[in-house]
């Protein structure tokens, strides 16, 4: 049953843009291909008032979906929610609103689930105001009872603000011991990338004396503007770089701890061939240690790849998996469900607003299947990738679409559901 709660809509000022965005073209949604008929159903209609508009994460726990709106709110900075599942459907509540302040910070990014329970996540610099917020990351603590009603906030903490940085790559991993690990796509002592803002940074948030001591682990030179990283249970990350590399086209590395020191390994530099170049999202890692991930140029469509990257004796071995269509839009993280599939979105392509897509193994290649052609009325653009529940069912938010006005005439996007 679909929830549409907060009837009025606002304007909404534009979000701050990502400034890697800057760096490639607009990608063009053309209609390419049809949708394959699936059980899809919208969970969530944002208007861009209290409920925040154009969503960008998802995070599933056993009972609730969680996410972030980098527009609307209280003040229009955007939000935080959890939508839950009860008798008469899916209700949304309002567990935060952004301030733009230094406090609070403006434009959430994300969220993660830390190892204490509590929420953590990062909000984007807004620089449109004398005294620009900065980027930051936070935590978010429930109430000390149940809250009912339709905003209910729960108690955020500034965990830590990095001064002359835009954002922070979401989202954030956490060790055993609580350390917070993630990277900035700028930043860093080398000034050669993105105007002088630096290539960007690894770092490691460490809980000390009731605050939180930063630890610059490593400043990005030859290899520029990381996406997030992703861990292993030996202590290693794992992760991809926009452009530099060898060819300029991006790379994958790793961060391998060495006592007090890191070593960093580049393990594959993109030529933009074939295999593909620009990667724009976040790696997977299986149980096996196989790296997964997407590009967003390249590949036999030009529309960028999905691959990937093996260990194996002595190094890594590198293999396409599929093509992207062309026009698709750059692809998101990908998700892997309990038999081996992958799942992801595209912005763009299908009927012209993204997709959902599956790709499945078998006897040595991929199929790829649209689950989904987001269609705007019922959402569209995706920034997200797939989250799943116990059930295997599949969610996930789309940026624009849905209520017809809303947010500059687009729609506030959406929460959605495929049920398998």
């Amino acid at each position: 049953m679909t929830n549409q709660p907060y009837l009025s809509a606002k304007i909404l000022r534009p979000s701050t843009q990502v400034f890697v965005m800057a760096l490639l073209c607009v990608l063009t949604m053309v209609a390419t291909q049809p949708a394959q008929a699936q059980t899809y159903s919208v969970l969530h209609y944002f208007t861009g008032a209290g409920d925040g508009g154009n969503p960008t994460s998802l995070l599933v726990d056993q009972h609730s979906l969680y996410g972030t709106t980098p527009a609307g709110g209280s003040s229009s900075y955007g939000a935080a929610f959890k939508l839950s599942q009860g008798a008469s459907g899916w209700a949304l509540t309002t567990i935060y609103s952004f301030l733009d302040t230094d406090e609070s910070g403006a434009e959430p990014q994300s969220l993660s689930l830390g190892p204490d329970g509590r929420l953590y996540g990062t909000t984007a610099a807004d620089i449109t105001i004398t005294d620009p917020a900065l980027a930051t990351v936070f935590s978010l603590t429930p109430p000390a009872t149940p809250c009912r009603n339709v905003v209910c906030s729960w108690t955020q903490t500034q965990l830590y603000s990095f001064p002359n940085l835009e954002q922070i790559s979401p989202p954030l991993i956490f060790d055993g011991s609580g350390n917070i690990f993630g990277t900035t796509p700028n930043g860093g002592t080398d000034l050669y990338c993105y105007q002088e803002f630096g290539c960007g940074t690894f770092f490691e948030l460490s809980p000390s004396g009731g605050g939180w001591f930063l630890n610059t682990i490593y400043d990005f030179e030859t290899e520029w503007y990381p996406n997030a990283v992703v861990s292993d249970n030996a202590g290693n990350f794992y992760g991809d770089t926009i452009g530099g590399g060898s060819n300029g086209y991006g790379a994958v590395f790793e961060f391998s701890p060495n006592g007090r020191y890191w070593s960093e390994t580049v393990l594959y530099n993109f030529t933009n061939g074939s295999d593909g170049g620009v990667p724009f999202a976040a790696l997977l890692r299986d149980a096996a240690g196989n790296l997964y991930g997407t590009t967003s140029s390249g590949g036999g469509e030009n529309a960028g790849t999905i691959f990937e990257l093996s260990p194996a004796a002595g190094g890594w071995v590198f293999n396409v998996l599929y093509n992207l269509p062309a026009r698709s839009g750059y692809a998101s993280q990908l998700s892997m469900d309990s038999a081996g599939n992958l799942y992801g979105t595209t912005r763009a392509g299908g009927v012209g607003y993204g997709t959902v897509f599956e790709l499945t193994p078998s006897n040595g290649s991929w199929t790829f299947t649209v689950l989904h052609a987001f269609d705007l009325s019922h959402g569209g653009n995706p920034h997200s990738g797939v989250v799943f529940d116990n059930a295997g069912n599949l969610y996930g938010t789309a940026y624009h679409g849905g209520i017809a006005g809303s947010c500059e005439g687009v729609g506030c996007g959406v929460v959605w559901k495929i049920t398998r």
